[in-house]
């Protein structure tokens, strides 16, 4: 059975890397935060998949070697704030001599790009760098580009997007969400007395959401939550005006509530206030 490290592993990735490897049998590992560890919701994904937890911090070059050395692969997860942060971690994937390490560098390859066209592809070129020089065995993954950065450019509304979620607290921000394959249900079968033919029965579904931001594991802000009676729909709120939050680290969760299949989600962005 593969021993895998998820550093990482509480966003949005990163659970689903856990999922992907307790389905192929493997014994995951998980690095999280000691304030991601108080935080009953982030958690539980990660209790679910019985994965075993490894408080550190990417600044803790220390709990970065713990973790590694009870495992075969690491796979880095970590947002893109954190991807020039990487640097402690790949020391300890080289002292731990693990089999194989695989950065946070998904999306777009940054050679595709050139140096200087953006500072999170700089970012990722300097770790695959690193990672180079330290002649550990690695696999870089490019998955081209994710969708999200251009969907703020579709339709009639013009967002401009943030690629290092960095904000001014001048800014204001629109915190939107996509759904999509909501269970339906059919409604009652109209009939037209006239000609005494039955209608396609139309369907419907209900489908609840809900806005929160934290810091530090504290509720900050909650939007109403929105119902929608359609299997797809995209939720949003904002503009959010900044001013009155503080600096630092922020964390946007919108909770999803099927309520014909009695199922719950949970999708996490971050962002930051400088």
């Amino acid at each position: 059975m593969a021993r895998i490290l998820i550093v990482g592993a509480t966003g949005q990735l990163g659970r689903e890397l856990v999922t992907a490897c307790r389905q192929q049998s493997a014994e995951v590992h998980a690095l999280v935060r000691p304030a991601t560890r108080r935080d009953a919701a982030r958690m539980k994904p990660l209790e679910e998949a019985s994965a075993t937890i490894h408080e550190g911090d990417l600044s803790d070059e220390a709990s970065l070697l713990r973790a590694c050395g009870g495992v075969e692969f690491v796979i880095s997860a970590v947002g893109g704030m954190q991807v020039a942060d990487q640097a402690a971690l790949v020391r300890a994937v080289k002292d731990a001599k693990v089999q194989r390490f695989v950065p946070s560098d998904f999306g777009l390859d940054p050679a595709a790009s050139g140096p200087g066209s953006c500072a999170l592809f700089d970012a990722k070129k300097a770790v695959q760098e690193s990672v180079k020089a330290a002649g550990i065995p690695y696999t870089f993954i490019h998955a081209n580009a994710f969708f999200s950065y251009w969907a703020f450019s579709l339709g009639n509304t013009r967002l401009l997007p943030h690629y290092d979620n960095a904000f001014r607290p001048s800014d204001s921000i629109m915190l939107l969400g996509v759904l999509y394959n909501g269970k339906t249900e059919d409604a009652a079968v109209v009939v037209d007395a006239g000609a005494g033919s039955a209608e396609p029965p139309p369907t419907k579904a209900s489908v609840t959401v809900g806005f929160t931001i934290s810091k530090d594991g504290k509720l900050v802000a909650q939007a109403p939550e929105q119902t929608y009676d359609t299997p797809a729909a995209t939720p949003g709120v904002g503009p959010v005006p900044l001013a009155k939050y503080a600096p630092g680290k922020y964390l946007v969760r919108m909770k999803v509530r099927d309520n014909l299949a009695k199922k719950d989600y949970t999708k996490e962005a971050e962002f930051v206030i400088r």
